[in-house]
């Protein structure tokens, strides 16, 4: 057997003649290594090709996959802003809503009492003007105009009777920090809730204090 592949080699590097039979196996056996050669040439370039192609494909489907889900959550983002702005529109709205009633309502109890005076005692609340009023205490306030004209014994009265609100204003404001009832004679009715209790409410610290006119306020 090893003297046959012997005579073979050497027949293959043309170092001796051989037969029909050799040749013909000489043939085969060069036709088998040049498919052998050609097929590995095309399974290595098969495989660059496909492993080039995967990657790009893997590329691709990963940026469409990013694109598809950066779009995604950009929909869900602005469908969530979007429904927390009208639910907060809304919120604000029902507040401002309220905020109306509550000052028809207001205004309905004084114009009551200052026509129909006999409903209500007079009310005494302290005047800013003169005194410490402290946060969540009603009071009263004289606009510079009017503390310089003096009261006549009219206006006297009318403070009296809208001062008759002063439980309506506490009451009121458990929902405000600030409620002010303005009259065309020049004083004031309010209440001011700040953070601080035993801070003074603005009308009795200057600039307002010697300037202050609510007829004057926008």
């Amino acid at each position: 057997m090893l003297s046959k592949i012997k005579i073979l080699i050497e027949g293959l590097r043309g170092r001796r003649k051989l037969n029909i039979y050799q040749r013909t196996l000489r043939l085969s056996i060069l036709g088998s290594l040049l498919t052998f050669a050609v097929m590995s040439i095309l399974y290595v370039y098969a495989g660059l090709t496909i492993g080039s192609t995967l990657r790009e494909k893997t590329f691709e489907l990963g940026e469409i996959g990013a694109q598809y889900i950066e779009d995604e959550v950009t929909d869900q983002v602005k469908a969530r802003m979007i429904e927390t702005t009208q639910v907060r529109a809304q919120l604000i709205n029902n507040e401002l809503e309220d905020a109306v009633e509550d000052v028809q309502w207001l205004s309905d109890f004084i114009s009551l009492n200052l026509k129909n005076p006999e409903l209500h005692l007079p009310h005494t609340l302290p005047n800013a003007l003169y005194q410490d009023v402290h946060s969540g205490t009603p009071y009263i306030f004289f606009s510079p105009e009017l503390a310089a004209n003096g009261l006549d014994e009219k206006i006297w009265r009318e403070i009296g009777i809208a001062s008759a609100c002063e439980d309506l204003l506490l009451t009121m404001s458990n929902q405000y920090d600030c409620i002010v009832v303005a009259s065309k004679n020049g004083y004031v009715i309010r209440i001011d809730k700040l953070r601080d209790k035993n801070s003074l409410v603005p009308l009795c610290k200057e600039p307002l204090k010697s300037s202050y006119d609510p007829r004057k306020r926008d």
